[in-house]
């Protein structure tokens, strides 16, 4: 079920961020991303914290990403959740 969640959620010409608001690299990433004028639409942020199937979506971003950890960010399925550390120095 978590995988269908996910894949369904990358899929298509948006940027997807799974996060916790807990954690402060994900505030950085919302923060970062926000600042940009995505369209309506084009910009999802998706908390991951309370959802009964977190540690299952986690399992499932590290075997497409390499890390379990949030934030993860999809842009049109690629993560890239590594560059957004060197943006959010801006």
């Amino acid at each position: 079920m978590a995988q269908e969640f996910v894949t369904a959620r990358i899929k298509g010409d948006k940027v997807v961020v799974f996060l916790k608001p807990s954690c402060p690299y994900c505030v950085m990433a919302k923060n970062v991303l926000s600042k940009y004028g995505f369209k309506c639409g084009h910009l999802e942020f998706i908390d991951i914290s309370g959802r009964d199937d977190m540690r299952e979506i986690q399992d499932y971003l590290n075997k497409i990403t390499g890390e379990r950890t949030v934030p993860r960010v999809f842009i049109v399925n690629w993560s890239i959740t590594i560059i957004l550390r060197f943006m959010a120095t801006d």
